[in-house]
C-alpha cells in the first residue's frame, strides 16, 4: 500500500493561528471534569514516556476512554478558525491531532490499527471533536536499501548505507521516499521520526470530502 504523509495545516488563512500549528490547548485546571480523569490522562502519558513500547504498534496501549468521557479544549486565540483538524498543545505521547467529527468518519470507513479516541469540546465552538493517537511503526523497520533522503546543502537525493548513519540524521536531511521491511494492512500508519501517513485512497476520500486543516507533505511511504 502506497501512503502520503500528512501534517496539520499551519496557514493562517486555513487556521486563524499566527503563531504556528497549534490552535488549541489543554489547561490543567479546566480541561477536565473531575480530579481523577486528570490524574488517570496525566498518569497515562507518563507511563507513555517512560516506556515508548507502549506507544509501539505490536504494544500498543490504548487509552481507557471509559475513564475520560470528555476533554474541554480551548483555542489559542479568539481567532482560530472551526475547522476540521487541527494542532493540539501540550505535546502527549500518543496523541496526534484534534479532528472533526466528520473527519473521523470518514477515517472510520477504512482500515486503522487501534488507537486512542478521546471526545472533545472546543470552547465557543459548536463542532464535535475528538483527540486522536495512533501507534508508531518503529524506526528500525525501515528498508534504508530502497528508501531515499534528499540533503537540503547538497541539493541531492541518496540512501543511507547503515542504520547507524540514518539514527544521526540532521534536520538538514528529509525522506523522499520511505520503504518499510514490515507489512501492515491499515490506511494510517505513524513512523517513528517522521510522521503520520495516510494511504492514498483515504486521502482521496477526505479530499472529496472538503476536509479543512489537513496538509499533504511530498514525503511518500511504501510497504
Amino acid at each position: 500500500m502506497k501512503y502520503k504523509e500528512i501534517r496539520v495545516a499551519y496557514e493562517p488563512e486555513i487556521t486563524g493561528s499566527v503563531n504556528g500549528v497549534y490552535s488549541v490547548e489543554i489547561k490543567d485546571k479546566l480541561s477536565f471534569s473531575d480530579g481523577d480523569q486528570k490524574k488517570y490522562f496525566e498518569d497515562y502519558f507518563l507511563k507513555n514516556n517512560e516506556d515508548y513500547n507502549r506507544v509501539f504498534i505490536d504494544g500498543f496501549e490504548c487509552i481507557d476512554s471509559s475513564k475520560i468521557k470528555n476533554i474541554s479544549l480551548f483555542p489559542v486565540r479568539k481567532s482560530i478558525k472551526e475547522i476540521d483538524m487541527m494542532g493540539f498543545c501540550p505535546f502527549r505521547l500518543g496523541l496526534d491531532f484534534v479532528i472533526s467529527r466528520k473527519l473521523l468518519d470518514i477515517i472510520g470507513c477504512f482500515k486503522l490499527p487501534k488507537f486512542n479516541k478521546i471526545p472533545a469540546n472546543i470552547n465557543s465552538f459548536n463542532t464535535e471533536y475528538f483527540l486522536i493517537g495512533f501507534p508508531m511503526i518503529p524506526r528500525d523497520k525501515i528498508n534504508l536499501n530502497k528508501s531515499v533522503f534528499f540533503d537540503s546543502k547538497k541539493r541531492t537525493e541518496f540512501s543511507f548505507k547503515t542504520f547507524e548513519e540514518y539514527k544521526e540524521t540532521n534536520y538538514s536531511i528529509m525522506p523522499r521516499k520511505i520503504y518499510l521491511n514490515i507489512s501492515y494492512d491499515i490506511d494510517i500508519v505513524y513512523f517513528q521520526g517522521t510522521g503520520l501517513f495516510f494511504s492514498d485512497r483515504l486521502i482521496d476520500a477526505i479530499l472529496d470530502a472538503g476536509i479543512i486543516g489537513l496538509r499533504i507533505i511530498d514525503t511518500e511511504m511504501e510497504m
